[in-house]
C-alpha cells in the first residue's frame, strides 16, 4: 500500500460523492417521464435515455472508469510510474465530476424533451 494509491481513491470517492449528490438533487426536480440527452457524442446522435436510465449511466461510467484506472494503478511497480497514475486519477475525478456536472447544468435549463 502506498500514499498515492489512497490519495487517487480519495479523489475518486469525493468526485463520486459530487455526482452521486448532484444526480439525486436533479432528479428531484427532473419530471419523471423526461428523456434526457447523453452527453457529447451520444446526445449528437439523438440518443436519449428516461431519466433514470440517464442518471444510472451518468454515474456508472464514471465509476467504472475509477475502477480501470484503479486496477491500472495496482499493477505499477515504479515509484515514478505510481506518482504519474496517481496524478491521472487526480485529474481525472476534478475532470469526471466537473463534466457531469455541465451536462446537468445543461440538462436542467432544458428540463428533459
Amino acid at each position: 500500500m502506498n500514499w498515492y494509491f489512497v490519495i487517487g481513491d480519495a479523489f475518486w470517492i469525493l468526485a463520486l460523492s459530487i455526482i452521486a449528490n448532484a444526480l439525486w438533487q436533479a432528479r428531484q426536480t427532473v419530471p419523471a417521464a423526461a428523456r434526457l440527452r447523453l452527453p457529447h457524442p451520444f446526445g449528437q446522435l439523438g440518443l436519449a435515455l428516461p431519466r433514470d436510465g440517464a442518471f444510472a449511466v451518468a454515474i456508472a461510467v464514471p465509476f467504472v472508469f475509477s475502477v480501470a484506472l484503479l486496477m491500472a494503478s495496482r499493477s505499477t511497480e515504479s515509484a515514478g510510474q505510481m506518482l504519474m497514475v496517481a496524478l491521472l486519477r487526480v485529474f481525472t475525478a476534478g475532470l469526471a465530476a466537473a463534466l457531469n456536472v455541465f451536462w446537468l447544468n445543461g440538462v436542467l435549463r432544458r428540463g428533459g424533451e
